[in-house]
């Protein structure tokens, strides 16, 4: 395996993966093996396989961006941290508590996902516990995963360095068993056995007026903004396709006897 797929497991994709996929991907040595599971990877966690967009992959970068962001403890990225995989398995919390504060205060700002705020943007901590270094992310309401049956739950973090938080184990909460939880959530076709091939939508084709006047009448129409002129009328719209592409249909209409002889074509 080329050094283009080699350490692709070793970022925070690492954290999506079940035991059996980390397994199998171990097992594999060619690039077009790779690209074939990695094209599975994503698709049995897309949300709208039908088309080629997927949602979720997109939600999951922004949360590795937004933890690359904040949550570097100087010596790995954000989203390697524990609050970094924290904040991409889970999503932001409904509330941070902390003692002092200062280390989520510093520039960290509300995004992706609607995280609680302070006026300045910066996570909301507003019930400081008595514990120094401690920090805690509580779960609640719309803030809470899906997964989880309980109806709130928190993830304590320690600061056993210079902002560098350590996931804590409580009595309520099994870190890694919602880890676990959490990656086999997001599988939405776990039996897919290859990714969705999508049609290729045909190139537009380059089109041009063949005729003077039905050129002229298509341009009144557009810098007018009228549906008609004359006995003649326009009808345009925007559309999506069913593969997630936007194109734009246009119809000029000139009934017989029109100001434009109506067997003149576009």
């Amino acid at each position: 395996m080329s050094s283009k797929y080699m350490s692709w497991a070793d970022g925070p994709i690492r954290h999506l993966m079940t035991k059996d996929e980390m397994k199998q991907w171990k097992a594999i040595r060619s690039d077009q093996d790779a690209e074939a599971f990695i094209d599975l990877f994503w698709a049995k966690r897309d949300p709208t396989p039908e088309t080629r967009r997927n949602e979720f992959r997109e939600d999951f970068e922004q949360r590795v961006k937004f933890a690359d962001a904040n949550f570097s403890n100087g010596l790995q990225p954000g989203s390697m941290t524990d609050r970094g995989k924290v904040f991409i398995l889970l999503g932001p919390p409904y509330r941070v508590s902390a003692s002092a504060g200062e280390a989520l205060k510093r520039g960290v700002v509300a995004s992706p996902g609607n995280a609680p705020t302070n006026a300045d943007g910066s996570l909301a901590l507003p019930r400081p516990t008595s514990e120094p270094n401690q920090q805690y992310w509580m779960y609640a309401h719309e803030k809470k995963p899906k997964f989880i049956t309980q109806s709130d739950f928190t993830m304590a973090f320690m600061e056993e360095g210079r902002n560098d938080w350590k996931l804590a184990h409580t009595e309520r909460v099994n870190p890694d068993l919602i880890f676990q939880q959490a990656a086999n959530a997001v599988i939405i076709s776990p039996n897919l056995t290859k990714p969705p091939v999508y049609a290729n939508v045909a190139a537009s084709r380059a089109t041009s007026f063949k005729n003077p006047a039905l050129k002229s009448a298509y341009e009144q129409f557009r810098s007018g903004d009228k549906p008609a002129i004359g006995n003649a009328n326009l009808t345009w719209g925007e559309f999506v396709s069913g593969e997630g592409e936007h194109f734009v249909s246009a119809q000029v209409y000139v009934p017989a006897g029109g100001v434009v002889a109506p067997d003149q074509k576009v």
